[in-house]
């Protein structure tokens, strides 16, 4: 006797695989590539859901609902009651931010800012200004 889980992932595998199919016939269809358009053909209870994350190609897909109803009604000898097109949203893509933005600035500069600060009545920006005029290398 099988195990709960072995059945569990067994029939998992064999539901995608119908829907992986399911998805690869409607796109055929329609002519999509679906290595350059993501599409997912959900069907559940009659109730036919396509799913992408293309705008424009959801609006393509509301206008050709019938000729999918009447493709998959024939293929699975089945009566659709209702077809939706959903968009989802795709995948965040990680963009690194540098921590620090690391710059230097020249000699004569540095010697510029410090002239300038040295006219500033006020402690803080003075020293800030010399702080940012000092000419030290910074470590990025």
């Amino acid at each position: 006797m099988k195990k709960s889980k072995q059945l569990l992932n067994q029939k998992l595998t064999e539901r995608l695989q119908v829907l992986n199919a399911l998805s690869d016939n409607v796109a055929n269809l329609l002519q999509i590539d679906r290595n350059q358009h993501t599409l997912w053909v959900v069907l559940k209870r009659n109730h036919l859901t396509l799913m992408t994350d293309n705008s424009s190609l959801a609006n393509q897909l509301r206008f050709q609902e019938p000729i999918i109803a009447q493709y998959i009604n024939k293929k699975l000898l089945t009566t659709l009651k209702k077809v939706k097109v959903k968009v989802i949203t795709p995948k965040k893509q990680v963009i690194e931010v540098p921590k620090e933005k690391c710059f230097r600035i020249s000699a004569k500069s540095a010697g510029e800012l410090a002239s300038i600060a040295d006219g500033i009545k006020d402690e803080t920006l003075r020293t800030t200004l010399k702080n940012l005029g000092s000419f030290e290398p910074r470590v990025c």
